[in-house]
């Protein structure tokens, strides 16, 4: 069976890495053929023939350009899965205000019609999935949730190869977005004086030129996936202080790096850490006080290796995922 992927498959971070490996896995059970084209009139000209020639497609991406996609699947009789790595609307409000804000109208107007038009919709967590029920309640009976998958054993293979940690290090991703609160967790280490150097790895955003000038901040900004797990490998802590993290891949692969881990409680893979406890989890997001005393506590009472007794890695393997994501697609035709 021919299958379409439409979506960013460029990029070896974020949405791209998690987009390259779903298309690797599906390529075991079906002829595959993706998104390369990055302009958009060649773009929507590759869409038109990716859609033409496919027995069904799945769209994991938000892109506008999909818009055409869906009308002709329609007009073809094609029906699509939509895996749906986050909400873009809630995003921008978030990241961007006010300018977010004005752009949230179309975008949600977009977002609706992908979630009404798809013959199944598929989150990257259990919390995301009844998140997006709960805004979206008309396509409650096509939601379901595959958690993403993560190379468990590149990340071990890293830590066994990584030339030590170094102590008082702390290393949060997603550079100056607002959503990321990586600003907060820069004040609260520069007001508490502890002395712990805070690297962080992202893109500028909107709070980057911020938290660089602060001086226990050292910044990376964007950098290949491997150096990123490098990184990981030689830190003490690894920290996600998201308002809204629909899964949290780089959370996952810090435990197998061998870091301590604290996160926000609105991060999607928290439900696979059976053995977390409360001085693992960031209640309140703003909270300076919370964030550098629990800080300080998981510098000194290191909970990877509790964490990881408690991991349920079968449901972040790549074979579980491909399987899972299979019986779903097959559930369409």
């Amino acid at each position: 069976m021919k299958l379409a992927l439409l979506g960013k498959f460029q990029s070896e971070n974020g949405m791209g890495l998690a987009n390259i490996e779903i298309k690797k896995e599906l390529e075991a059970f079906y002829e595959v053929s993706y998104s390369k084209e990055t302009g958009i009139l060649r773009r929507l000209w590759e869409l038109c023939g990716l859609v033409l020639c496919c027995d069904a497609l799945v769209i994991c991406s938000s892109a506008f350009v999909n818009y055409p996609a869906v009308w002709l699947a329609e007009l073809q009789k094609k029906r699509y899965v939509y895996l749906m790595h986050g909400l873009v609307s809630y995003e921008n409000c978030i990241d961007y205000p006010p300018d977010g804000v004005l752009l949230t109208g179309a975008v949600r107007r977009y977002e609706r019609f992908i979630l009404k038009h798809a013959g199944r919709v598929v989150c990257v967590s259990e919390l995301f999935m009844n998140w997006i029920g709960e805004r979206f309640p008309f396509c409650l009976k096509k939601l379901d949730f595959v958690y993403n998958a993560v190379d468990t054993e590149r990340c071990e293979s890293i830590r066994r190869n990584s030339s030590g940690r170094v102590p008082g290090t702390v290393l949060s991703a997603g550079g100056g977005r607002r959503q990321k609160n990586i600003l907060t967790v820069a004040s609260a280490l520069e007001d508490s004086k502890c002395g712990y150097i805070l690297h962080v790895a992202g893109r500028e955003a909107s709070e980057g030129g911020m938290i660089r000038s602060h001086r226990n901040v050292v910044w990376h900004g964007i950098i290949p996936h491997e150096d990123f797990l490098t990184l990981m490998a030689a830190s003490s802590l690894y920290v996600q202080n998201s308002t809204y993290e629909t899964f949290g891949i780089a959370v996952v692969e810090a435990l197998f790096c061998g870091c301590s881990i604290l996160v926000s409680e609105n991060t999607g893979c928290l439900p696979l850490f059976g053995s977390i406890r409360d001085e693992d989890i960031i209640r309140d997001v703003h909270d300076k006080e919370e964030i550098s005393r629990k800080i300080r506590h998981l510098m000194t009472h290191p909970n990877n290796a509790r964490l990881r007794e408690g991991f349920s890695a079968d449901l972040v393997s790549a074979e579980y995922r491909s399987k899972k994501l299979k019986e779903i697609i097959d559930s369409v035709l």
